[in-house]
């Protein structure tokens, strides 16, 4: 590449004329355009010629005196041209170079230098005026520059001629909208925007932070690069991405366009890009050193979600999107999602995390994100959480390092700003936590703070505020905790900084900015708290106080205006006065006044109510006298003295200090470790003189006695002794110690000390005796207590006797103790034994103790004893009169009992109490068998009843009386069978039989006949009625049944003959002539099927050669067995098929099935009551198709023909057979004698159809009338399906978008089938179920693999949920019709259609389906509404997938 002569000296010269205008092109940088580097030159390459428009400015290297014109100017020293929104012809130069320096919008014509000269071209901003230059034809130069500018050229940019082959153009921040072509050997561009309606031609291209769109890149060297740009090739409709690229304006990639993406490029700004359907995307593009390309074609995918839409405090809505697509492809499918949280915010939608209410009704907070949704409930629906208490679980960090040093970090961003909570009147209880990290930035909040304000009820306590920043604009109530503070403050304390740059009345406080009212206590300020401003009052605690500061400190610096103070800026007063107590501060006071009245080391009292009490600071910080305070050393806060102080006078303890030479307090603390002052005087009372010492460790006080001791006396185990004192022989107090500090208020007396006893114990031989014996083991005790006894002993007399049997107790020395006591329970095994007031009385096992002493030393013994139940015996037995009843058994009444005790309530239960007379039979009875007698009453425990000995004689006889009449007693007249001819074959109930004289008399026909029955029974003659007298009358024969006997068979060429006769009087009743046979059809055969009550389908279902032909009846007859379901074929015609619809018992006509489908049910225990069968086909007016069928109760009916209906509707009767025939159109009908069946007989042989008045459902369809019913959809394909659901099992059939499965029962279904009826082309339904713990069955991708026509997907009796379903059609019913479909899901409700293969439910996220419909639609038609079949939904999604 040829290199022009003096290039690079000219180049290195270009720039001398900016040093001109330097200050001018500062404005540059943060404009957008960029930065320019200026340099110093040395020469300057003035062309030898220069003409603007008609301005001939340069003629043979002289300039003109002419060098300003309208809009334009030229400086010969720098070499400038420079237009300010200039209107002019073109620019013409030859033999230097130019710069163009262009202010302004300006247009010009073509730029040309004519002998390969440079041209300098750059923008320079004016304000927000940005430099522009139209350029009305070409730009010709050989080394084109231009800078910060936009740039319209209506031709091209090239150098045309010889020896131009060096061109160069270096392009930096410009928009170059280009109308030709650019050509040249080298271009470099950066930070630009370029378009170009014709080609760009270039040898070496460098790129770098541009957009370049153009009709054709043409670059030709492997020198190329491309950094973080965009290439758009409009004639290859090809767009290039290179590194992190960012488009200058909307891009949109048709459909047959593409888009590559370098290896790791992307687009940062992918608002502006639109890629249309079907558009090409390849990614890690790359070109070799040969030109060659490879890249790796994307395909979307849908297994990310991006963004979140904030739904409700549990939920949000992210868009699916595809994983790493480099165009951020997001589908309109949006997905329900809980939130995910990570500090309280959700990762997805910034949602906050709410607080938990606990069960003492306070919001529990434990993170940023619930401290931030408090804020904004009580902000935004402050009627409802104003008042409302809260307490902190953990330490909470909304931002960090906010500070750094105190003071708030430089170059800090992407901090979470904070908005105070407003109006506040609940308790926020911080339990001790922090919250880090606010940073509250405002140009419009007033009051900041933790809370923005507090009402008069309102208690914030125990929070600390760390590394936090408050700066407001317009901040005129600013402080750590609260801005405006009318309720209670206590236990707070702020590290972070408090600032204002308000230059108005302001109130900075390090805890409150104003305390209106308020109560502050407890609390402490290290943080910085500065606005330097004349209105500021700013204090370590407070800026301006009306009511009360107890107990708080500062060791903060605070700087301030008018009024700055260590504590409060402003003392003030309102009803109440400003009051500030026991507090100190040890922080640097500063003011932006130099007086020093504006200052105080505590506070500037402002109003004389307000006070200051015992408050401290340190004395070289002293400014001025302050009532109420102290200066102290430091050396003072380090002894403890100031804690000690502070402390003073208060019930509780609030100040403390450790005081140590290693790691101890300078400074007094709240809640720190107690300070108590030591006293010690030079004498024995306090007039003498003392010294003072501060210590953690209380000490008495001392005093200096004269002492004198009192010896110790030991005590013995009767006799006290006293312990050694000593006696001040001045004072006369007593100490026990000999330094006298300990001194006593009563004498030291040493208690005796008692007996030290062993004990032991001894029974009887008999056990009805236990002693205890007491020793004292202690060396040399004599005393008469040395050795005590105390015996307990059982009672005498220990049979039931209505009193107490109490065992008794002896001391020996006689009450040698105090505490003995007896004490009684029950130990009976056998039975509850119950004491009476805590003594032994009743029957029963009983241990007695005696306890010595009490607690711990008590001492026990026991025995135990027995008190056995009375004997009682039976007197005398009362029984009742009965009637014969067949049994020996007779109610007892009474029994006497002998030896009860006067008080006791006891007696014999005779509940159910029965005994045995000798015998059954009636008669008088004095002795009676009794069963084992048990006792009853409230004593009943306490008796032994002796049982008396069988038989027993009665008190009083009893008697058993006969019944009044046999049983089973015929009736006085009896109407005879017709087939009893005598007494003899007439029966008669059980137990009874006719008089021998009566039983050889003849029955005549209406001839009454008297005889005599007598009772024979086993137990005659316990009945006074024994015997009847009856009238027997022989009726005449009914004809209870019936038969048609054939005389004489018809044939095809001849009638028959029948009667019809009784089969019990064989009485003929009627006869007829049967009909000659019809000949069959010859070339068309029908064949059908029955499914039958219990025997389900007769033949083969599946194959109609082994079905019923031609008129053979189907289903069965004489065992009262309903038809459920029917298919019917044709064959030997392929232009003639067949239809037909059933009346279904609880369903009302089904819609029509079609050549061997299935009409009806199966497994419902569901009967058909009508049938309807039609031809179709061209054909069909050919042929007539005749039907008869056997009703329940009617018998066989009349045929029917061409769609007619036979059978009953409106009687719940059940089609128990049926036969169906062809024949050539105008055929008679068969006759009544057909196939093997004679219908003769029937009595409703003239109607082929018996129907009550009323209507009857027609499924999928309005209801028709019984009489005449019409059911539409002849010509209509049908769908049909059914699910099996939890806990109920198959459901019936539904058609045509009808809902199967349930609503709001929270039952999976498991199992479906589905399949087509009536449809008019070839093809199946398929489907494929997604099924808990299994997944997609068959391959979700395939349709080979699934399921078909009435197959049942899913599961039966697995107890398994199906999750999804897949539908679709195939064959020619795929091209005629699209399959809809949608589900309703658990816990998402319906969901959208889905179609043709489509899921539709849920995957990994186990939820079960609920209920389904299904609606076949002509191919292209709209999909269902909405709102179909009673069912509404808005959903969007069809398939949601974890």
């Amino acid at each position: 590449m040829r290199k022009r002569e003096g290039m690079k000296k000219r180049r290195s010269r270009i720039l001398a004329w900016l040093l001109a205008c330097f200050m001018v092109l500062s404005v540059i940088q943060g404009t957008g355009w960029g930065s320019l580097t200026v340099q110093a030159e040395e020469e300057v390459n003035i062309p030898t010629t220069l003409s603007v428009g008609n301005n001939d400015i340069i003629t043979e290297g002289k300039v003109s005196e002419t060098t300003e014109g309208d809009g334009w100017s030229y400086n010969a020293d720098t070499n400038t041209l420079t237009l300010t929104k200039a209107s002019l012809g073109s620019i013409t130069y030859d033999g230097g170079d130019l710069n163009l320096q262009i202010s302004g919008e300006n247009t010009v014509g073509q730029i040309d230098a004519e002998n390969s000269d440079a041209a300098y071209i750059t923008g320079i901003e004016n304000g927000t005026d940005k430099a522009k230059l139209y350029c009305g034809g070409c730009i010709s130069v050989d080394a084109l520059t231009i800078n910060n500018i936009e740039l319209n050229v209506e031709g091209d940019i090239d150098k045309a001629g010889i020896g131009s082959n060096g061109r160069t153009v270096s392009l930096e921040n410009v928009k170059l909208y280009v109308r030709g072509y650019i050509d040249a050997n080298t271009i470099s561009c950066s930070g630009c925007q370029i378009n170009t309606a014709d080609h760009v031609f270039v040898g070496e291209f460098e790129c770098s932070n541009s957009e370049i769109r153009t009709n054709s890149l043409r670059d030709t060297s492997a020198k190329t690069t491309y950094t973080n740009s965009i290439v758009v090739d409009n004639s290859s409709n090809t767009t290039r991405i290179y590194g992190a690229a960012t488009l200058c304006e909307e891009l949109k990639i048709p459909s047959a366009g593409t888009i590559m993406f370098a290896e790791g490029a992307c687009i940062t700004n992918l608002d502006k890009l639109t890629v249309e359907e079907d558009a090409n995307i390849f990614v890690n593009y790359k070109m070799d050193e040969y030109g060659s390309e490879s890249y790796e074609k994307h395909t979307h995918n849908t297994e990310a979600t991006k963004g979140g839409t904030y739904k409700d405090s549990q939920m949000h809505y992210e868009n699916v999107a595809c994983k790493d697509c480099p165009i951020g492809y997001v589908t309109e499918t949006l997905v329900e999602r809980e939130h995910t949280y990570e500090n309280g915010f959700c990762k997805a939608c910034d949602a906050y995390e709410p607080a938990v209410l606990n069960s003492n009704n306070a919001y529990e907070i434990g993170n940023a994100g619930q401290l931030y949704w408090f804020a904004d409930k009580v902000n935004k629906e402050s009627y409802k959480y104003v008042n409302v208490n809260v307490v902190l679980t953990a330490d909470i960090v909304v931002n960090k390092n906010v500070l750094n040093d105190g003071e708030l970090t430089k170059d800090v961003d992407g901090l979470r700003n904070w908005t105070p909570i407003q109006q506040y009147d609940g308790t926020f209880d911080g339990a001790r936590h922090t919250i880090s990290g606010i940073y509250c930035v405002s140009d419009t909040i007033e009051e900041a703070g933790i809370f923005q304000n507090t009402i008069d009820n309102a208690i914030v306590e125990n929070i600390g505020v760390l590394d936090s920043y408050y700066c407001l604009k317009k901040g005129y109530n600013v402080g750590g905790i609260v801005g405006y503070n009318c309720g209670i403050i206590r236990n707070c304390y702020n590290e972070g900084m408090v600032s204002s740059l308000y230059n108005n009345d302001n109130y900075l406080g390090g805890i409150c900015g104003m305390n209106g009212g308020g109560i502050i206590t407890g609390c402490y300020n290290k943080g910085k708290v500065a606005n330097s401003v004349w209105e500021t009052r700013a204090g370590g605690i407070c800026g301006r106080s009306t009511n009360t500061i107890l107990n708080c400190y500062n060791t903060g610096s605070v700087t301030g205006g008018s009024r700055v103070g260590g504590i409060c800026g402003s003392n003030d007063s309102s009803t109440t006065s400003g009051r500030i107590e026991n507090c100190y501060n040890i922080g640097t006071i500063n003011s932006s006044i130099i007086d020093d009245g504006y200052k105080r080391n505590i506070a500037v009292i402002d109003d004389a109510k307000a006070v200051v009490e015992n408050c401290y600071y340190l004395e070289n910080n002293y400014i001025a006298l302050e009532d109420g305070t102290f200066g102290m050393a430091e050396d003072d806060f380090a002894s403890g003295e100031v804690a000690y102080r502070l402390q003073e006078g208060q019930k509780e303890p609030v100040w403390g200090q450790t005081l140590a030479d290693e790691g101890g307090d300078l400074y007094p603390v709240l809640g720190g470790k107690t300070v108590y002052q030591n006293e010690t005087y030079s004498g024995c009372t306090k007039e003498s003189s003392v010294e003072i010492e501060y210590s953690n460790e209380e000490k008495d006080t001392k005093y200096t006695h004269v002492l004198e001791k009192t010896e110790k006396v030991n005590a013995d185990c009767e006799n006290d002794g006293m312990e050694a004192y000593w006696t001040c022989t001045s004072c006369q107090k007593k100490f026990s110690d000999e330094e006298g500090t300990k001194e006593l208020n009563e004498l030291p007396v040493i208690s005796a000390f008692g007996h030290d006893y062993k004990v032991d114990e001894e029974k009887s031989e008999d056990d009805t005796r236990v002693t205890l014996t007491f020793t004292c083991k202690r060396e040399g005790c004599t005393a008469d207590k040395h050795e005590v006894t105390v015996t307990l002993t059982a009672p005498d007399s220990l049979t039931y006797a209505g009193t107490a049997k109490e065992a008794t107790v002896t001391q020996t020395p006689e009450n040698a103790f105090e505490s003995v006591s007896v004490s009684y329970e029950s130990v009976d095994k056998r039975r509850s034994a119950t004491l009476v007031e805590g003594k032994p009385v009743n029957a029963g096992d009983y241990k007695a103790t005696v306890t010595v002493g009490t607690g711990e030393d008590a001492v026990s013994a026991s025995v135990e004893y027995t008190i056995q139940k009375k004997e009682i015996s039976v007197y005398n037995v009362d029984v009742s009169d009965k009637v014969y009843d067949g049994t020996t058994k007779v109610k007892v009444s009474r029994v006497t009992l002998i030896g009860i005790l006067g008080q006791d309530v006891v007696e014999a239960d005779t509940t159910d109490l029965y005994g045995d007379l000798p015998d059954k039979n009636a008669g008088t009875y004095t002795e009676i068998t009794l069963p084992e007698l048990k006792l009853v009453g409230d004593s009943a425990n306490n008796y032994e009843l002796t049982q008396p000995d069988n038989p027993m004689k009665l008190n009083v006889s009893v008697s058993v009386q006969k019944a009044p009449k046999a049983p089973n007693m015929p009736e006085a007249s009896m109407d005879v069978d017709y087939t009893k001819t005598t007494v003899e074959a007439v029966s008669l109930p059980t137990g009874w039989k006719f008089d021998d004289a009566d039983i050889d008399k003849k029955l005549d026909v209406d001839v009454p006949v008297a005889v005599t029955a007598k009772y024979a029974g086993e137990d005659a003659g316990n009945y006074e009625v024994e015997s009847v007298e009856i009238t027997l009358t022989r009726k005449a024969c009914t004809h209870p049944t019936i038969k048609w006997i054939v005389d004489k068979e018809a044939t095809v060429d001849a009638e028959g003959s029948r009667h019809k006769e009784c089969t019990a009087c064989k009485t003929v009743l009627a006869t007829e002539t049967i009909a000659k046979l019809k000949a069959q059809t010859p070339d068309v055969t029908i064949r059908y099927t029955t499914h039958v009550q219990t025997y389900g389908w007769q033949g083969d279902e599946n194959n109609a050669n082994k079905w019923f032909a031609n008129g053979k009846m189907a289903g069965t007859s004489g065992k009262a067995k309903r038809l459920e379901g029917i298919k019917i074929r044709v064959y030997g015609n392929d232009s003639l098929g067949i239809q037909y619809t059933t009346h279904c018992q609880s369903y009302g006509w089904l819609p029509w099935s079609a050549n061997g489908e299935m009409n009806g049910t199966e497994g419902e225990a569901k009967r058909l009551e009508a049938i309807k069968i039609q031809l179709t086909g061209a054909d069909k007016e050919k042929y007539d198709v005749y039907y008869r069928v056997h009703a329940q109760s009617y018998g066989w009916l009349a045929w029917a023909a061409n769609g007619a209906p036979a059978g009953t509707a409106g009687y719940a009767k059940r089609l128990e057979g049926v036969q169906i025939v062809v024949v050539k159109k105008g055929s008679p009908a068969p006759g009544v004698n057909f196939e093997g069946v004679n219908a003769a007989s029937g009595v409703y042989q003239s109607v082929s159809y018996l129907a009550k008045n009323g209507s009857s459902p027609v499924v999928g369809g309005q209801v028709t009338s019984n009489i005449n019913p019409s059911v539409a959809g002849e010509a209509n394909v049908n769908i049909a399906y059914r699910t099996h659901v939890q806990s109920f099992g198959w459901q019936g059939w539904k058609y045509n978008g009808v809902m199967s499965g349930t609503s709001g029962k929270a039952k999976r279904l498991e199992g479906i089938n589905i399949k087509l009826t009536n449809k008019p082309y070839s093809g199946s339904i398929v489907y494929t179920t997604h099924v808990q713990s299994i997944g997609w069955q068959g391959n979700e991708n395939n349709v080979n693999t699934w399921f078909r026509d009435g197959q049942m997907a899913g599961t039966s009796g697995r107890a398994k949920r199906l999750e999804a379903i897949r539908i679709a059609l195939t064959g020619e019913m795929a091209e005629h019709y699209d399959v809809y479909y949608r589900v309703h899901a658990q816990t998402y409700g319906w969901l959208a259609w889905a179609k043709n293969g489509e899921a539709a439910g849920t995957a990994g996220l186990s939820k079960r389906l609920e209920g389904i419909q299904i609606v076949l639609v002509p191919k292209g038609g709209a999909a269902p509404a909405n709102n179909y079949g009673g069912v509404v939904t808005t959903n969007k999604q069809t398939y949601i997938k974890k």
